[in-house]
């Protein structure tokens, strides 16, 4: 086997040390680059998992806060349309109350006007009676051509009363 190595010009002790230097390359490469690549390769992957599952995380916890503020702008939505509706129903109430209010106020007006009128009419008819007392007095005095201290008070109320008859027709 020698002279096959001879003849193919292969030195057996050169290819020896070759494999020989090789081997110690390779274990040498082996335990200072390979293995520490591979666990810089293990640990970036696994910190690129632990990122995917954080992101995963964080996503499915982003959808759970947006139904969360969906179903919150929901409730104030609705609380908001409650407090409308309540705050419509009592103004409505206040606005009846103060139209109540307005035409009880407006009645006792009308009827302070009315007891007032009344007055008023009352006063005119004592004047008046008084005015018509002292006219037929002073009619009687002319016509019986006597003292109107001494005409006789009853056919005054007699006239009085004819007057009043009178203006009622």
């Amino acid at each position: 086997m020698e002279i096959l190595f001879h003849k193919l010009g292969i030195d057996w002790k050169l290819l020896l040390s070759q494999g020989v230097n090789f081997l110690i390359l390779l274990g040498v490469l082996t335990f200072f680059v390979y293995r520490p690549l591979l666990r810089l390769l293990q640990d970036r992957r696994s910190t690129i998992e632990e990122g995917m599952r954080g992101a995963d995380e964080a996503a499915r916890r982003l959808r759970e806060i947006e139904t969360e503020r969906e179903e919150r702008l929901k409730e104030a939505e609705r609380k908001a349309f409650d407090i409308v509706s309540r705050a419509e129903g009592r103004g409505k109430e206040e606005q009846a109350a103060l139209i109540a209010k307005g035409e009880e106020r407006a009645q006792a007006v009308l009827e302070e006007a009315r007891i007032v009128a009344e007055q008023k009419k009352a006063e005119g008819e004592r004047k008046l009676h008084a005015e018509a007392v002292a006219f037929i007095r002073s009619v009687l005095a002319k016509t019986v051509d006597l003292d109107p201290n001494r005409v006789d008070e009853a056919l005054v109320r007699q006239a009085v009363d004819l007057v009043r008859n009178e203006k009622r027709i």
